[in-house]
């Protein structure tokens, strides 16, 4: 889960700003720090979800928020929606990284937790890699609108992955 979120994250954060410029837009950098102060706002309401209810109450809503936020950029005509969409992605982030992460280190145990971290980071780096590279391809190929469109059904696919994994309170 943590791989796909990496190649979904990477071509949010590598073609927003290209995208938004064909778009005519121009409110990337408000865009990013939306984003910011949503992951910030979102992180304690996350993990106190987290520690009472388990990951999958709040990966779902969270994966929601990200496919939202996808939808927004495709669509935006206007900045302000792409604040919006900026404000969606950055709570998803906010409350999915850390959450999977608390998720990872708490299956693993104190005994495995330096390879569970190492793990956890390889992941997503190599998702943020594999992302923007194979994510640029198919914007060179085709648009980068419909790159958007491809994480969007990446989005979708992660979603069908919240009702798999984490759905359980006791897989916490």
């Amino acid at each position: 889960m943590i791989f796909l979120l990496g190649i979904m994250m990477s071509g949010i954060m590598a073609f927003t700003s290209v995208y938004a410029k064909q778009q005519n837009l121009t409110t990337v950098a408000w865009f990013f720090f939306a984003a910011a102060i949503a992951g910030v706002v979102i992180r304690p309401f996350s993990g106190r979800i987290f520690d009472f209810k388990g990951p999958f109450l709040v990966l779902l809503p969270a994966s929601l928020g990200l496919l939202v936020s996808i939808f927004l950029i495709i669509y935006s005509k206007t900045n302000l929606m792409l604040i919006i969409a900026g404000v969606f992605y950055g709570a998803a982030d906010g409350a999915i990284f850390p959450t999977i992460q608390a998720w990872v280190l708490k299956k693993a145990g104190i005994a495995k937790r330096e390879v569970a971290t190492s793990m956890f980071l390889n992941c997503y780096d190599f998702g943020m890699g594999i992302g923007a590279s194979i994510l640029g391809k198919v914007a060179d190929l085709t648009s980068y609108r419909f790159m958007f469109i491809v994480l969007a059904f990446i989005a979708a696919f992660y979603i069908l992955l919240c009702f798999y994994f984490p759905r359980k309170k006791s897989t916490r």
